[in-house]
């Protein structure tokens, strides 16, 4: 494969993790992968617990409407 080909299949690669990151879709992954790390005990919550669960830390103490 020439190298242009392989330096633009990076490239996308790279922006694809950059969007992954920053839209979160990553998070539950992330998540499990330090579970399965740093607390092997633990069982892991699934896809629909773990997003409930963040929505609420992050939502819940807002009080305010704008």
């Amino acid at each position: 494969m020439p190298e242009p080909l392989r330096a633009a299949g990076r490239a996308l690669r790279a922006l694809s993790d950059i969007v992954r990151g920053a839209v979160g879709s990553d998070a539950y992954a992330n998540y499990r992968a330090h579970l399965k790390r740093h607390h092997p005990e633990r069982r892991p919550p699934s896809r629909e617990e773990f997003f409930r669960r963040d929505t609420a830390e992050r939502w819940d103490g807002i009080r305010r409407c704008c």
